[in-house]
């Protein structure tokens, strides 16, 4: 049976942990953001786990965005991140270089899981982040244009981003 919903405890605004590996991004990046909820109330997690928990709870209207975003935005190149990715976690290979849909594993730890994106406009990475001796969930990103559209398209859809990034991690409820 899944956990209760605790509908008191929403995503709030955070920041990349100093002993993440998307650290090692940041410095390169264009933009970075970081949002965080406590998980205390579920059983210890690690991030496949916590990325399988989302997946499992994944809002529809943050799906409807994706198909809208591939029809509007396929004919300059840009995919959908998460085409590929199978709906049975338990067959899924987190090591350093497998790749889930169009993301590729960049790092795995016990605490960590980075995922790198790479888009013609843009490279992003994504991290779903335990810390606090798994009580916190972070879900951060980076990302490095690599052109003007990639800018423009982010500047259009950087609201979407971060509304999509908090409730992923409200589905951790």
């Amino acid at each position: 049976m899944p956990p209760q919903i605790d509908h008191r405890n929403k995503a709030v605004s955070s920041f990349i942990p100093k002993h993440s590996f998307l650290n090692r991004f940041i410095s390169a990046s264009d933009y970075h953001d970081a949002y965080s909820i406590d998980v205390s109330h579920l059983p210890p997690l690690d991030p496949p786990s916590a990325l399988k928990l989302i997946a499992e709870r994944y809002p529809r209207w943050v799906l409807l965005f994706l198909r809208l975003r591939k029809i509007f935005f396929s004919r300059w190149g840009m995919t959908n991140p998460l085409e590929g990715v199978p709906t049975d976690f338990s067959s899924l290979d987190f090591s350093v270089n497998s790749k889930i849909g169009n993301f590729l594993v960049a790092e795995s730890t016990p605490f960590e899981l980075i995922l790198n994106y790479t888009d013609p406009h843009f490279v992003a990475h994504v991290g779903i982040i335990l810390n606090q001796g798994h009580r916190q969930a972070i879900l951060a990103s980076t990302a490095k244009f690599t052109d003007n559209f990639g800018k423009v398209y982010f500047l259009l859809t950087k609201p979407a981003h971060q509304l999509i990034f908090k409730s992923l991690l409200n589905s951790l409820r």
